[in-house]
């Protein structure tokens, strides 16, 4: 049976962003055929190569209207995260005309990424950390500004009860609804009471933003007063139903099927080839390896990882299984699905790569799949040789040659199975009803894997006074069968 490879296509002038497919009707038969859907990205321009990065400022009110380019700024980053806000930062001089200009430096004004003139990422400014000096060179007067990424502006909405000002009950509480038409109910009923303006939804409650259909049934409740970030932090990462992003226009979109593409047989970094350093990291934090897990009425059992405890020593945990009978068995499977994941540390590989042979956005982008060789070194006797996901990364310039490197937070086969399996847990907990009845959870393993892990900090950022950059939250994944948001980058009319 044939089967497509690749389908190139005439993008007309008048294009918009948005869902294609392609619709072939002949020959007939077999007659009409339809491709699978992809995302389009149309930009106002073409890159303009050598540009490098630049950071404007855009108005609070008006994220679309931009105020400035700093042309002062220095030290210039931006991180970007699989369904988190991810964020940005630089410093400018006090003295600066523009960066000593409150109006412009300001909380609450947005800052545009722009790689060579195209648009990527917008994040907030929400703090500055300027260093005065009494006396002595003013050229040390150097103003810190950081922010999270736009996707952060559904933290000033939350939760409301139904009924106010005299509520019946503090929880909102659907059954069998579809999770996006949640969070879109919720961020409707925010905008009524004048908040999120500007944001526009991008999906619907049938349809995700690239016209597939919806085929969750989930049931969950959400206390008053969560914000609605936590909300897409549950459904996203936490329980998987579906990717999120906000783009730089505030337009929220949302996708059924994982985001993100296998590229690993043309998209190869190793030494000498693109991959600059690299470094493994690994979390101990959260190990569990004994858990007492509660079933719907009050029946309870230990759980024990069967080597966990001999290596880490051991550390209990509770889970509450709302939606498992009270059945030993099934507990049993449920806690030691949650045991799979939780029982070792977790990890990744950060890798810095640079701008060429592959150039991010371009080549690749968020949830892609690349092929890294790393070849033993030291103490490390096996090294690295496979597939990886690429999880978030963060962009910076050399100040001295404008140079761009990318640092890239990527995952294993092993550890994207491990979320997905955490993510089925997770719904079970939140009272999503999902698919499986975890009787025998070994036979239907989740599609798609995906991990837990830190994504660490941007460039340069302490550690404890920036805690709003780290990401420990869930993410998802599905390198066999996802849709991609954006397959190919096509300017107007082009082919």
């Amino acid at each position: 049976m044939l089967a497509w490879q690749q389908i190139t296509f005439t993008v007309p002038n008048d294009a918009v962003s948005g869902p294609v497919k392609v619709r072939l009707t002949t020959p007939d038969p077999p007659g009409i055929r339809d491709s699978n859907v992809i995302g389009l990205e149309i930009y106002e321009a073409e890159p303009t190569p050598g540009i490098g990065l630049e950071f404007y400022v855009c108005d609070k009110d008006n994220p679309a209207s931009v105020l400035a380019l700093l042309d002062g700024a220095k030290s210039k980053s931006f991180q970007m995260l699989l369904n988190s806000p991810g964020g940005g930062k630089f410093i400018i001089n006090r003295r600066d005309a523009k960066g000593g200009d409150r109006t412009l430096i300001t909380d609450g004004n947005y800052i545009s990424c722009k790689i060579d003139g195209i648009e990527y990422f917008k994040w907030i400014i929400e703090a500055r950390r300027p260093t005065y000096i009494v006396e002595g060179d003013a050229s040390a007067e150097w103003i810190e500004v950081t922010g999270r990424g736009v996707l952060a502006v559904l933290e000033r909405a939350v939760v409301y009860p139904e009924g106010m000002p005299t509520p019946s009950s503090l929880e909102r509480t659907w059954e069998a609804v579809h999770a996006a038409a949640i969070l879109k109910i919720l961020i409707e009923e925010a905008q009524a009471r004048g908040a999120l303006t500007g944001v526009v939804i991008d999906f619907t409650a049938s349809e995700d933003s690239l016209g597939n259909p919806w085929d969750d049934s989930t049931d969950i409740s959400f206390h008053a007063g969560t914000p609605l970030l936590g909300v897409i932090e549950k459904l996203c990462e936490g329980m998987g139903i579906f990717d999120i992003e906000m783009t730089p226009g505030l337009k929220l979109k949302a996708y059924k099927n994982q985001k993100g593409i296998d590229k690993s047989d043309t998209i190869r970094y190793r030494p000498a080839q693109g991959l600059l350093s690299h470094q493994n990291h690994s979390d101990a934090a959260k190990i569990t390896n004994i858990l007492l897990v509660e079933g719907e009425s009050g029946s309870i059992v230990e759980v024990a990882h069967p080597t966990s405890p001999g290596v880490w020593g051991r550390r209990e945990g509770y889970l509450q299984a709302r939606n498992v009978p009270d059945d030993v068995t099934q507990l049993q499977n449920y806690g030691n699905m949650m045991l799979k994941d939780s029982a070792d540390a977790e990890w990744g590989i950060q890798a810095e790569v640079d701008w060429w042979p592959y150039e991010p956005f371009e080549d690749y982008q968020l949830g892609d799949w690349l092929w890294v060789t790393i070849p033993p070194a030291g103490s490390d006797t096996t090294g690295f040789d496979g597939k990886l996901r690429v999880k978030g990364f963060t962009v910076e310039e050399d100040d001295e040659t404008a140079h761009l490197t990318a640092t890239l937070e990527l995952n294993n086969i092993i550890l994207e199975r491990q979320i997905k399996i955490a993510q089925l847990v997770e719904r079970l907990a939140m009272y999503s009803t999902g698919d499986s009845v975890l009787s025998s959870p070994a036979e239907k393993p989740p599609a798609g894997i995906d991990h837990n892990h830190d994504h660490g900090t941007l460039t340069g950022l302490g550690d404890d006074d920036h805690a709003q950059y780290y990401n420990e939250a869930r993410h998802t994944a599905d390198p066999h069968t996802s849709v991609p948001r954006v397959s190919s980058l096509k300017k107007s009319g082009a082919t």
